[in-house]
């Protein structure tokens, strides 16, 4: 079943693309629990097993936009994540935009989640393994570290790195 649900949607995007004269490339063994939640602009590449998690979500993502491998964008609960025009993203990122709710005296089963948008400007660069958790906004022109842990907003032409990440370098 899964086999002929992947071809499916790999269909559906193909189509999608044909249709709406868009262009981009995606590569094999891409994940998607909702296609009618993601929106891909032109020559967009996707990488090798990415997994684009939105059923409740949205994922945007503008022209020219490529990711590596095994990049993850999980919208799966609420929110939206919107990767800006040029953004290069590396392998095995992962972006999120919800999370459990936490703190003193809380039952996590029973606690719910909070859900903040993920915004990346444009020309970002996303180095290997980095992780962008939720209600982010990074500025255009931009460079997160590889594994780098992004807990704060992050301004335009600076490079950030390490774990929670911090600016290391003004552009």
């Amino acid at each position: 079943m899964g086999i002929i649900m992947l071809r499916l949607k790999l269909f559906w995007f193909g189509f999608c693309g044909r249709f709406f004269k868009k262009k981009y490339k995606i590569g094999k063994y891409f994940i998607c629990d909702n296609p009618n939640t993601i929106t891909l602009g032109n020559k967009v590449k996707i990488g090798l097993r990415n997994s684009f998690y939105s059923k409740y979500g949205h994922i945007e993502i503008f022209d020219g936009v490529c990711t590596n491998n095994n990049v993850t964008f999980n919208a799966s609960i609420g929110g939206k994540i919107s990767i800006g025009t040029g953004t290069l993203i590396g392998p095995d990122v992962y972006i999120v935009s919800n999370s459990h709710k936490y703190g003193k005296n809380f039952n996590l089963l029973l606690s719910g989640h909070t859900i903040a948008d993920v915004i990346i400007g444009q020309n970002v660069w996303i180095g290997r393994g980095a992780t962008i958790l939720p209600g982010i906004k990074i500025g255009e022109n931009s460079v997160v570290a590889a594994g780098s842990v992004v807990t704060k907003n992050i301004s335009d032409n600076v490079v950030v790195a390490g774990n929670p990440a911090k600016i290391i370098k003004v552009m």
